[in-house]
């Protein structure tokens, strides 16, 4: 009995174990350039985004890992660089002029907010990113 109790306190003291996340990108209208896709946990700027990768854009979208996340709260940022200029392109008033979506679907109507897009990772889980145009899609 004392080794069953045992073992039941040492499984509940055990530290969270590392998760893969699943970023499903859809709504990739053309095989054009590449998607930019971030993971955050701070905020949408360079130093809050920890995790991120690049993969060819192909058509109706695509699965990406990230494996060995610790359990938290993370955001995700994807565009499509059309043009491979690393950077999403904007128009003369600083509107996206490339594909582009976030977790939770936020920064549609305004801009997105980190707070907004904020998920909860306590396990292996998948979410999915639609990417389109601001206008349009």
């Amino acid at each position: 009995m004392r080794a069953i109790l045992a073992m039941a306190l040492l499984l509940a003291a055990a530290p969270a174990s590392a998760a893969t996340l699943t970023v499903r990108i859809t709504g990739v209208a053309e095989a054009a350039g590449v998607l930019r896709i971030a993971v955050c946990n701070q905020s949408f700027d360079e130093q809050g985004c920890l995790y991120g990768t690049s993969e060819a854009a192909v058509v109706p979208g695509r699965d990406v890992q990230f494996p060995g996340l610790e359990p938290g709260s993370y955001a995700v940022a994807v565009y499509q660089d059309l043009d491979g200029s690393g950077e999403l392109n904007r128009n003369g008033l600083g509107l996206p002029t490339e594909p582009y979506g976030f977790s939770n679907d936020v920064g549609r109507i305004a801009p997105p907010s980190f707070s907004g897009a904020l998920f909860e990772l306590s396990g292996d889980r998948t979410i999915e990113i639609r990417v389109r145009p601001l206008f349009g899609g």
